[in-house]
C-alpha cells in the first residue's frame, strides 16, 4: 500500500477471518511482536481482545494502526531514559517505586533500574507501535 494509506481502500475490502490470523501468527507478523490475542501478562502493548473491546468499529480500530501516535493511553506510553552511565533506553515503564523503574523495551525485555542511577527520564510523543506498519501490505 505504501507510505500514503488511504483507509477506504481498506475499509471497502470484504474482510477474511482466516487470512488475517494466518497473517497475525506468522513469523512475519508484526501485530504478534507487540500483541498477544488474550494474555496481558506477554503482551507489550493492549491485547487483541482489549483492542476489540475499545475499538469495536473498525474504521476506529485501523485510524489507531494508521496513526499510532496520534492518542497514546497513559499506561502504553513510552519513555526515553538515559542512565548516568550513558545508557540509552525506551520502552513503558511497567513497575515503579521510589527506589526502581522497570522498562519493557519493543522486543519485551525487562530491565531494572535504580532511580539514583537515572540521568534523565522523559515520556515519548511517539507510540512504540512503528509507523506505517501496513505500508508493504496489499490491502486484501
Amino acid at each position: 500500500m505504501g507510505d500514503r494509506i488511504e483507509p477506504r481502500t481498506i475499509l471497502d475490502r470484504q474482510g477474511d477471518v482466516q487470512r488475517g490470523k494466518l497473517i497475525f501468527f506468522s513469523d512475519a507478523g508484526r501485530c504478534r511482536a507487540c500483541h498477544e490475542a488474550d494474555d496481558r501478562t506477554k503482551s507489550l502493548g493492549p491485547t487483541l481482545r482489549e483492542i476489540n473491546k475499545k475499538y469495536p468499529k473498525i474504521e476506529e480500530m485501523l485510524e489507531h494502526v494508521l496513526e499510532p501516535s496520534k492518542k497514546i493511553d497513559e499506561s502504553f506510553a513510552a519513555f526515553s531514559i538515559t542512565t548516568q552511565d550513558g545508557q540509552a533506553l525506551s520502552g513503558l515503564v511497567v513497575e515503579s517505586t521510589p527506589d526502581e523503574v522497570v522498562v519493557r523495551n519493543a522486543e519485551k525485555q525487562t530491565t531494572r533500574l535504580k532511580r539514583s542511577s537515572i540521568d534523565e527520564m522523559s515520556r515519548s510523543a511517539k507510540s512504540l507501535m512503528p509507523e506505517r506498519i501496513l505500508s508493504d501490505l496489499t490491502a486484501q
